[in-house]
């Protein structure tokens, strides 16, 4: 058997020719592998995908579920609402016909109250003309010893209101730290809260009081011997002040300032005509009036009855 190379084999075309083919046949099972593979990528990432699709259709299920109880719920809620509706409807015509026996009644009563005054009138009107009947009377009985009574009680007024004016101003008074008005009966303090009263002296200066403070330490100040201290009424304190001028409506150095060179803007207990937060104050500084507001910081003068 004669021996070939392998050469010898491929000279021949139709060998060439099968060379080529099976290359071509290699080729086409790489590419078809290849596409298999990209195929089997594509694969996995729609199964991942279906699954993740899955998942996202689980929750929207359980979304919808919460959704139909809530309806749910609202739907019990609004049966509720419109049942209590109803029955407050249905109560209406009785509270109206309650309104209106209560406005009846009170009509009633205003009408009776108005009768009961005028009855009330009549009676003192009645009771007034027979004291006043009986005075005549009186008068006309014993004119001379009437007349000489009311004369002695007179005369006996105004002896006990001279006493009283050389008492109520005494310089032993003063000395005390304390000063009453002979007009109007009431024992004021010479000096303000915060000055000390000593030795016939006054000391140091007054301190500035929010109005509800002003009260509580008028309740505490001692002064002369004497308790029951309060603070004035506005028209109590506008009794010393001098209408537009600065100063005090007393005799020199009877009322003593607060500070050096100022008379003072004092509270008083009277409440102002701008609201509850407002209370009337006095300016011996100018001689006025007005409405502060309850924090806002004052002088205060202590008074009581003499």
């Amino acid at each position: 058997m004669q021996n070939n190379l392998l050469s010898d084999f491929f000279v021949s075309h139709t060998e060439l020719s099968a060379v080529d083919h099976f290359m071509q046949l290699m080729v086409k099972t790489n590419t078809f592998d290849n596409r298999l593979q990209i195929l089997q990528q594509q694969l996995q990432q729609s199964e991942k995908l279906q699954l993740k699709v899955i998942q996202q259709n689980k929750e929207l299920n359980d979304n919808i579920v919460d959704l139909q109880q809530l309806q749910d719920n609202y739907q019990i809620e609004i049966k509720t609402l419109k049942k209590q509706l109803q029955e407050q409807a249905a109560k209406l015509p009785l509270l109206n016909n309650q309104l209106q026996e209560a406005q009846q009644l009170q009509k009633q009563s205003a009408q009776q109250n108005e009768l009961l005054c005028k009855k009330i009138a009549e009676l003192e009107l009645i009771k007034n003309n027979q004291v006043i009947e009986n005075l005549k009377q009186k008068i006309q009985l014993q004119p001379v010893e009437y007349e000489e009574v009311v004369r002695k009680k007179i005369i006996h007024h105004d002896d006990e209101m001279q006493e009283r004016k050389k008492l109520l101003s005494s310089p032993k008074e003063l000395s005390y730290g304390v000063w009453t008005d002979p007009d109007t009966g009431l024992m004021w303090a010479r000096i303000s809260i915060g000055q000390i009263w000593q030795n016939g002296r006054c000391l140091g200066d007054a301190k500035k009081l929010s109005w509800f403070d002003a009260e509580a330490e008028c309740k505490k100040f001692r002064l002369g011997g004497y308790s029951g201290w309060r603070l004035p009424k506005a028209a109590e304190l506008q009794t010393l002040m001098m209408n537009q001028k600065t100063g005090y409506n007393c005799p020199e150095d009877f009322l003593l300032k607060p500070v050096e060179n100022d008379f003072g803007l004092y509270w008083s207990s009277s409440s102002g005509s701008s609201g509850n937060s407002y209370v009337k104050d006095v300016n011996f500084q100018s001689g006025t009036s007005y409405d502060s507001f309850k924090s806002k910081c004052c002088y205060v003068r202590a008074v009581r009855l003499a």
